[in-house]
C-alpha cells in the first residue's frame, strides 16, 4: 500500500494548483467573497419539507445562494487535492477561529475549507457554523492574497 504524502507535500501541491489559477477565476473568487461579505445572512437551520401526516424531523443547516456560490467558486479552482484531512491537526487550529487563519498559506487555506466542506458531511452545520464565525471568509481572503495578481 503506498504511504500517505506528508502534509508539506500535500500544501505544496495545493500551492502549485493556486498559482495556475488564472486571472478570471481569481476575479470570480473575489467577486464570490464581496457577496457573502454583503449578504444579510449566510444561512440558517430550516426545517425540512414533511409529508401531510408525517412526524416532524430536525431542522437541517441550509446555506445563502452567496455562501454556496463561494464555496463553488472556490471549488472550481481546482485545488481539491485528496489528503487526510481528518489527521490534519495544524488544519484543526486554522479552523477554530478566522484569527488563527491571518498568517496562514494560501494553500493552507483552501485546504482548510475543503477540509471543513468534508467535516460538514459527517457534522451537520460545520459549514454554516464556519460562515457565521468568519473562518470561510477569513480563509478566503488567504486564498485571494495567494493568487496570481
Amino acid at each position: 500500500m503506498p504511504e500517505e504524502p506528508s502534509f508539506e507535500d500535500v500544501e505544496a501541491s495545493y500551492a502549485a494548483a493556486l498559482a495556475a489559477v488564472a486571472a478570471p477565476a481569481a476575479q470570480r473568487l473575489r467577486d464570490a467573497l464581496a457577496q457573502v461579505e454583503a449578504a444579510a445572512t449566510l444561512g440558517g437551520w430550516v426545517e425540512p419539507p414533511r409529508a401531510p401526516g408525517a412526524a416532524p424531523s430536525q431542522p437541517e443547516p441550509q446555506l445563502s445562494a452567496e455562501a454556496d456560490a463561494l464555496l463553488a467558486v472556490v471549488n472550481d479552482l481546482g485545488a481539491d487535492i485528496p489528503f487526510d484531512w481528518p489527521h490534519w491537526s495544524e488544519g484543526r487550529s486554522l479552523a477554530e477561529s478566522p484569527e488563527h487563519l491571518r498568517d496562514a498559506t494560501g494553500a493552507q487555506a483552501v485546504m482548510v475549507i475543503n477540509a471543513l466542506q468534508r467535516f460538514d458531511r459527517f457534522s451537520d452545520g460545520a459549514l454554516l457554523k464556519a460562515f457565521n464565525d468568519g473562518v470561510i471568509q477569513a480563509a478566503v481572503r488567504r486564498i485571494v492574497d495567494a493568487l496570481p495578481a
